[in-house]
């Protein structure tokens, strides 16, 4: 015997059918009255559209994308602590305490910079490595 093979030894109970006359007729799980009890409905476009975008599998979580904070090469210099930047000195606001950090290449370094726990960009990093810094 083989897995695909197998099956199962109680048939599954079929479909309830709600919502035709007869034991589950008439408000079939809907409540009563309001907008969304009623066949003919409508639900305004930009609703409809947000909820038909969302997944509705079992398990999918609908969780917003984490906010990345992006700073530039050319304002590293600013955030620069002895030759250092962290994610602790460019992240001082509280809202932003949770936000992700990236380095992006847009402008030069001059200087050799140690970055130490953030994310960087591979054509910023060769700029970084170039100008005698390095990534931790």
């Amino acid at each position: 015997m083989q897995f695909h093979n197998l099956q199962p030894s109680v048939k599954k109970p079929g479909k309830k059918r709600v919502g035709r006359g007869g034991k589950r007729g008439t408000y079939s799980g809907r409540g009563q009255k309001g907008q969304k009890a009623h066949g003919g409905r409508k639900i305004p476009k930009a609703v409809a559209q947000i909820i038909s975008r969302l997944p509705k599998l079992r398990g999918s979580k609908n969780r917003p994308a984490k906010e990345v904070v992006r700073i530039s090469l050319s304002d590293l210099v600013k955030y620069a602590k002895e030759g250092v930047v962290t994610r602790d000195s460019i992240i001082t606001r509280a809202k932003d305490k949770k936000k992700e950090v990236k380095i992006l290449a847009n402008g030069e370094v001059k200087i050799p910079l140690a970055i130490v726990g953030i994310k960087v960009s591979k054509s910023a990093e060769e700029k970084i490595k170039k100008a005698g810094g390095k990534i931790v």
